[in-house]
């Protein structure tokens, strides 16, 4: 019986579009979150995973709310999957989850113990604050971190019917931010302190990412792919990111009230006030503090777009 699980865990994902067999991920998530727990392991199967370059000794790490879904959907067209991606769906990770994650190609491809000297790590960061913020966001939106919240809180929560700034703080005070929901754990990852022989730095905030890319990939000897041609593109700008920030809704609320303020899923799908909530001193304290490594790690990544380190 265990040979025959051995071989269905192994099994390549069908090459023609179909439903992922849902139950085979999931049997496949649990055997590669035990791979996880072993130190030599851990950097190349801890969510969200590396991503190995075919054409190029790269390696990219990318973080939920950073980037990831732009990054994931890059990294398909330079491998020339993407097609296959648009196939199975509009968001790429389901791609990397169902498909490309159990391609005995892929695994081969990933350089466990081998000398990292000559390879390069790609990392895309973003500053911890306008991170945090997008988190609370998406939290409201999306309810991802309802069942971590409950837990924690010992109490059923449903970020549909309300969730508040100062709620979520709270519970990112009481997790291990190292190994908790990849939407708002540190970006630092353990794949970033093992020694590549050269690090590039991209910095949301400071850069045209597109622009960055571009030139990465140029001298990397990787196809060039304009991020207007995505297919995720579109879906993100329509679906995942907030709509312009103006604070409706909450104009009249002060800072505390804000804080406080219990936010529902419509709100989400509005105008977001992210800025009003960025410049709050108690969220401006915790990411300063919760996100310490973050924030050494982009400080050390250069003040510019691209930049070795």
């Amino acid at each position: 019986m265990k040979s025959i699980v051995r071989r269905m865990l192994n099994r390549p994902g069908p090459r023609v579009p179909d439903r992922p067999d849902r139950w085979l991920m999931a049997l496949r998530e649990r055997r590669d979150r035990r791979l996880a727990e072993t130190s030599e392991l851990r950097p190349w199967f801890r969510v969200p995973r590396p991503l190995p370059c075919t054409a190029a000794d790269v390696v990219i790490s990318h973080s939920p709310k950073s980037g990831s879904t732009t990054m994931v959907d890059w990294y398909l067209a330079i491998e020339g999957r993407s097609r296959a991606a648009r196939a199975l769906g509009v968001v790429p990770h389901h791609y990397l989850e169902s498909r490309l994650f159990w391609s005995p190609r892929f695994r081969r491809r990933l350089p466990i113990g081998e000398n990292l000297a000559t390879w390069t790590l790609l990392r895309v960061i973003r500053n911890p604050l306008g991170r945090l913020v997008a988190s609370f966001r998406h939290a409201v939106r999306t309810g991802y971190a309802d069942a971590e919240l409950s837990s924690v809180a010992g109490r059923r929560i449903e970020a549909s019917k309300g969730l508040s700034m100062d709620r979520f703080l709270a519970h990112l005070e009481s997790v291990d931010l190292r190994n908790c929901n990849p939407h708002h754990a540190m970006q630092r990852s353990p794949v970033d302190e093992l020694p590549f022989g050269r690090i590039v730095t991209i910095e949301l905030d400071s850069t045209d990412l597109n622009r960055a890319l571009a030139e990465f990939a140029e001298s990397m000897g990787l196809p060039v792919v304009d991020l207007g041609t995505l297919g995720s593109t579109g879906w993100q700008r329509r679906v995942h990111h907030a709509p312009p920030d103006d604070g409706a809704g909450v104009e009249d609320l002060a800072d505390a009230e804000l804080l406080r303020h219990r936010f529902v899923r419509r709100d989400a799908q509005r105008q977001w006030p992210g800025r009003r909530l960025a410049a709050l001193p108690e969220v401006q304290e915790a990411a300063r503090r919760l996100y310490a490594p973050d924030w050494a790690w982009l400080e050390t990544g250069g003040p510019s777009a691209v930049g070795d380190s």
